[in-house]
């Protein structure tokens, strides 16, 4: 009885095992997905919106929606084929995907997006040709294949310790490695592709708040110019106006990068320089 039980058991058996797996590589893939997409645009998008930027959101949601499917199929695939090497090369063409797409996203869809949802904004927001993007796309590709790759290695020695544990807090547990991975990614991306987007953004912002802190006060001058709060003198008048600020163009090593400002309608062009922010000049886009 007990040899005829075992044998009439075994299809269910393995059927269910393997789509146990199936599952599983799924949703490792869909976590490795997400750790890269909240490492590469979580901290930008935090540090956006205290700087009051536009539709700071914007990059993470349309990372998470693209990188977590992505991940999952690749995950989806290397289970499904079984083969080390198989795995290794899947992961390496999700990599080449994250790595193209983390740089459309900052330098194309994002505009796209924002100039698509608000028409008004054509008039200023260039980023088309201002730096080359295939050039830093295959930067990260390189970089990331070295990430890709290793979450390769690990899928499948992974899964099969997972799948036969008792409790999803374990099988959670097995992905601290591969999310550990993503995260290093991300991170390097996050200060390749958005860091020196972001940073002028922050300076125009920090310049505006110590204006808007001080605005009626004495200010020690050495402090005034360590602050630069010069740069806002054409625009005084505006300071306590809600505001938000939105990156319009940019030279091809993003050195030289033109931060809008919009106070209640009326706007500003404030370039900045490496990092340290000029003279705010009122414009009509």
């Amino acid at each position: 009885m007990n040899t005829t039980f075992s044998f009439a058991q075994e299809p269910t058996i393995r059927t269910d095992i393997i789509q146990t797996k199936h599952r599983f590589g799924i949703f490792y893939g869909a976590v490795v997905g997400l750790a890269f997409a909240l490492t590469t645009w979580g901290a930008d998008a935090v540090l956006l919106y205290s700087a009051h930027a536009y539709q700071p959101w914007l990059k993470l949601v349309v990372g998470l929606l693209v990188c977590a499917p992505v991940g999952g199929l690749a995950g989806w695939l290397a289970i499904r084929v079984d083969k080390p090497i198989f795995s290794i090369f899947v992961w390496l063409g999700a990599a080449g995907v994250f790595a193209w797409f983390s740089t459309a996203n900052s330098f194309q869809i994002f505009p796209l997006l924002v100039v698509n949802a608000s028409p008004q904004f054509a008039s200023f927001i260039d980023y088309a040709n201002q730096t080359d993007l295939a050039s830093r796309t295959a930067f990260i590709s390189f970089w990331g294949a070295i990430f890709g790759g290793l979450v390769g290695v690990f899928q499948l020695p992974i899964s099969e310790r997972a799948i036969f544990s008792t409790s999803w807090g374990a099988r959670l547990f097995s992905l601290l490695l591969p999310i550990v991975i993503m995260v290093a990614c991300g991170l390097y991306v996050d200060n390749y592709n958005n860091e020196p987007l972001r940073a002028p953004v922050i300076s125009v912002n920090r310049v505006v708040e110590f204006a808007n802190a001080t605005r009626g006060q004495m200010v020690d001058p050495a402090l005034a110019r360590e602050m630069r709060r010069y740069a806002i003198r054409d625009i005084e008048a505006w300071l306590g106006q809600p505001y938000f600020l939105i990156v319009s163009s940019f030279d091809s090593d993003i050195g030289q990068v033109h931060v809008y400002a919009n106070f209640e309608g009326k706007w500003a062009d404030c370039p900045v320089f490496y990092a340290q922010p000029s003279i705010c000049v009122p414009v009509s886009p």
